[in-house]
């Protein structure tokens, strides 16, 4: 059906990987291993049939407990608001596709 395109997949992808860089007591090779996991979650993600910001971050948080609850909560809320924006044009997609099917 609908995928998120590799210029999305890039945004979340920087979005987490530069919350990272926010955090400070965490050394340079938990950091590396968390950037893996989290490129391994972006290239899954990319795979998805029309996302909705629930699965995203609901995947995020099933599959980088570590990583989510190290991230500040205003960098979750923007990282939140980015996936937001860009399923949108899946949520209105939909209507439209249900609505002619």
């Amino acid at each position: 059906m609908y995928c998120l395109k590799r210029n999305d997949l890039d945004e979340i992808r920087d979005m987490l990987e530069n919350g990272l860089n926010l955090i400070y007591h965490i050394n340079r090779i938990d950091k590396m291993n968390m950037r893996k996991r989290i490129r391994n979650e972006i290239e899954i993600l990319g795979e998805f049939e029309s996302p909705s910001t629930e699965n995203i971050m609901g995947r995020f948080e099933e599959r980088l407990p570590d990583v989510m609850q190290q991230l500040p909560y205003a960098h979750l809320d923007d990282l939140r608001k980015l996936i937001a924006i860009k399923t949108a044009r899946f949520r209105s997609m939909s209507h439209v596709v249900s609505k002619y099917s």
